[in-house]
């Protein structure tokens, strides 16, 4: 298994840079899986946006590019964090995981609750000890979250 990270501050562009990726691969024909969590609304420096979605994408037979969006995937806390819904973390990760994997998965918004097996973590935790040979593992890391997932990685 090939992984990629991609990494920075939060609100530098990486789900974007993520979501073209998408496309791209899309455009070119190549079987992917992605989940990402496009912010919903302005994002405050140091907290992040007030919400997030869940965008599930995929290439599926025939070409077509497949998409679900589940709005209110977090909310932010008064105070500091968030609120998941985790009934969306959960059918992200079987979506993620569903059996035959296509050539490249991408995963948005690891941090230190995704290298813990939370949130839809558990899909790396699987897909690691999947280790299927010829996939390529995209990964959007928080800055903060870099060096637990290298750490998490190494296995």
């Amino acid at each position: 298994m090939k992984i990629q990270l991609v990494t920075g501050e939060p609100g530098t562009g990486k789900t974007s840079k993520l979501h073209d990726l998408a496309l791209q691969w899309a455009a070119q024909g190549l079987a992917f899986r992605a989940v990402l969590q496009p912010a919903v609304g302005p994002r405050t420096p140091g907290l992040g946006a007030p919400s997030y979605d869940l965008l599930m994408l995929e290439l599926v037979p025939g070409g077509q590019l497949w998409s679900r969006r589940l709005e209110g995937l977090a909310t932010r806390r008064p105070v500091r964090g968030y609120d998941f819904r985790s009934e969306a973390f959960e059918e992200a990760r079987a979506f993620l995981t569903r059996q035959p994997l296509p050539a490249c998965i991408i995963l948005d918004e690891v941090g230190d609750t995704e290298v813990a097996g939370g949130g839809h973590g558990g899909a790396l935790g699987d897909l690691l000890a999947l280790d299927p040979p010829g996939l390529t593992l995209v990964l959007g890391v928080k800055a903060s979250a870099v060096e637990a997932v290298r750490i998490r990685l190494a296995r």
